[in-house]
């Protein structure tokens, strides 16, 4: 006992309806979003609803999260990443071009070793291990750039876990401190 209140996105082909997406006003008087397909077989008709109101407004919630986190995420001024537990990169935000000199497209795919001598690979990870504790006070590693300098690097690395308490990554913070260490050297 629902009425159609509006429909959207009507695609017809030999004139039968595709598919579509319809909002509903239920009985209830709550609006409820279906997606209608359509099929013709044997000059019988098909039609398939489903109700993918939860599904549009999850995505609108989490589009609006995203929206209101990406600014946060992009501001930050310090290499930002995060790397699944095979330590393959998945994101970084735009100030790894600053630190690194890698746009974040070129580091997502790679493993994290490109960021760090394979000889410095125990210092580099040790904020980085899945079962190390929840924060992990700052360490300091040198750290590679796309043209092959190394920098000294501050850096904080935590484990992600997910709602259940499993690792699902790790979140480094990279901060370059080579103006700090050549000041140091020049004070003592």
């Amino acid at each position: 006992n629902s009425t159609v209140h509006r429909t959207t996105n009507f695609h017809t082909v030999n004139g039968y309806l595709e598919s579509s997406v319809l909002s509903l006003i239920h009985k209830d008087g709550e609006e409820r979003i279906v997606e209608l397909t359509a099929h013709a077989f044997d000059h019988h008709e098909v039609w398939l609803l489903h109700d993918v109101t939860e599904a549009r407004q999850a995505q609108a919630e989490l589009a609006s999260e995203h929206s209101r986190l990406e600014p946060i995420v992009n501001s930050i001024p310090d290499g930002l990443l995060f790397a699944d537990l095979d330590r393959i990169i998945t994101f970084c935000n735009p100030a790894m071009k600053a630190v690194f000199g890698y746009e974040a497209d070129e580091l997502v795919g790679q493993p994290t070793s490109v960021l760090y001598r394979v000889d410095h690979e125990p210092v580099a990870t040790m904020g980085f291990l899945a079962d190390s504790a929840e924060q992990v006070s700052p360490f300091y590693s040198n750290w590679k750039r796309k043209d092959g300098v190394f920098f000294p690097g501050e850096t904080i690395g935590t484990v992600v876990k997910d709602s259940t308490g499993e690792p699902t990554g790790f979140l480094g913070l990279i901060r370059d401190i080579t103006t700090r260490k050549s000041l140091e050297r020049h004070v003592l």
